[in-house]
């Protein structure tokens, strides 16, 4: 994780967490890997969670990667990521 948070751009660098393949319900801070790269340091961490394809399609929702330097997709069950974002902005700006 240290050598993600030095590839980001350091522990100030603005990171995007994605837990959606975990089954999570809600932007939770303390998903596994946002709470260990806040505990190496870390201190610009946003966690970005839906299962809600309109959420998942607004600019709004996409406004931390504006600025992101990483992004972190969290272990699970992949195609909960597909299922909320396939064919929405955030599968464009995940591609970009």
């Amino acid at each position: 994780m240290d050598i993600f948070i030095n590839a980001a751009g350091g522990k100030d660098a603005p990171i995007v967490c994605m837990p959606w393949a975990d089954g999570r319900s809600k932007d939770d801070i303390f998903f596994i890997n946002a709470k260990y790269m806040m505990d190496l340091g870390a201190t610009n961490v946003t966690v970005l969670n839906t299962n809600d394809r309109k959420k998942a399609d607004s600019k709004e929702f996409l406004k931390p990667f504006e600025n992101a330097k990483g992004v972190c997709f969290g272990g699970g069950e992949q195609w909960r990521l597909v299922d909320a974002c396939k064919n929405t902005l955030t599968e464009k700006m995940i591609g970009e």
